[in-house]
């Protein structure tokens, strides 16, 4: 997790994501709001005994470092990720030091850096991009702008991995981000199938996350707009799981949603509005799971 210093509106990137809100009047304790819903989130999850790696962003031409899941991802078998991304204020979040920390603790076995793509005009940006379901190897992701198509492929031949891609539409335009409509959680997947037009593309999702044992629980819209497609779960040191969601996100889920995933995982929700607002991203593009296995200590 990157705390949010130096957070403010990306006109980068406001033209790709309309989830995001363009303030015309910056408000100069925004940033002071984000960091304080921002450790807040900290805090709750060590609590609840949730591992976290927290680093202060120290690069004031980074409005989005908040949000570490899209330049890279940290895999089972100790491969590290490194994406190409759209805006170019995005591509200088990359940065080694977190890796090298990280590693301290993790095993890094391998690096696959893709960012030369940027170079092709070609981009997939992390896990916004792709949503994973590591348990059955599957990578999915809808196309747009930052998701190409042909970055994923390679990526999948790289993790042996195959690719399930379809088309999402939101205020006319392709969703920025796979991960704002669709959320893989152990035993239960959120996903916004309306905002699939192609009705054999929406079926076949559906049908390929009840395949994979996951209880299908679609939520409108409206729901998603609210960033009830961006959660994440995770897991703590005693082997529970929670799943991750916004307050916006919670109050706009209806009983039985809620009661599908209470079953399998306890909610955690928690107010980040400010960066919501901001960043056009919620509580699940704040965190960028790591996956490797911990080196053991002698």
């Amino acid at each position: 997790m990157i705390r949010p210093n130096y957070i403010r509106p990306n006109n980068e990137t406001s033209h790709t994501n309309s989830f995001q809100k363009m303030l015309k009047d910056v408000d100069l304790q925004l940033e002071e709001k984000a960091v304080e819903e921002f450790n807040h989130v900290v805090n709750r999850l060590k609590q609840n005994e949730v591992d976290t790696c927290v680093f202060d962003n120290e690069n004031k031409n980074t409005p989005d470092a908040v949000f570490p899941n899209n330049w890279v991802s940290f895999h089972h078998d100790g491969t590290v990720i490194l994406y190409p991304m759209m805006a170019a204020n995005r591509r200088v979040e990359r940065n080694k030091k977190i890796i090298d920390k990280i590693s301290e603790q993790f095993e890094v076995h391998k690096v696959i850096d893709l960012t030369y793509f940027e170079k092709e005009g070609k981009f997939l940006e992390g896990t916004g991009s792709i949503v994973f379901d590591h348990q059955h190897k599957i990578a999915y992701a809808t196309v747009s702008q930052r998701t190409s198509i042909d970055v994923l492929k390679y990526l999948c031949d790289q993790l042996g991995y195959k690719h399930f891609v379809f088309t999402a539409i939101h205020d006319n335009l392709p969703i920025y981000h796979t991960n704002v409509m669709l959320h893989i959680g152990n035993g239960y997947a959120i996903v916004c199938l309306e905002s699939i037009p192609d009705i054999k593309e929406r079926n076949d999702l559906r049908r390929m996350l009840a395949f994979t044992n996951h209880e299908v629980v679609p939520i409108t819209k409206l729901q998603m707009r609210a960033f009830a497609g961006n959660m994440i779960q995770v897991v703590s040191q005693k082997g529970k799981y929670f799943t991750l969601l916004s307050s916006q996100a919670i109050r706009t889920l209806h009983l039985p949603q809620i009661n599908v995933i209470g079953e399998k995982s306890e909610l955690l929700s928690f107010d980040i509005h400010t960066i919501e607002k901001i960043g056009g991203g919620s509580i699940r593009c704040m965190l960028a799971e790591i996956f490797s296995p911990m080196k053991v200590v002698h």
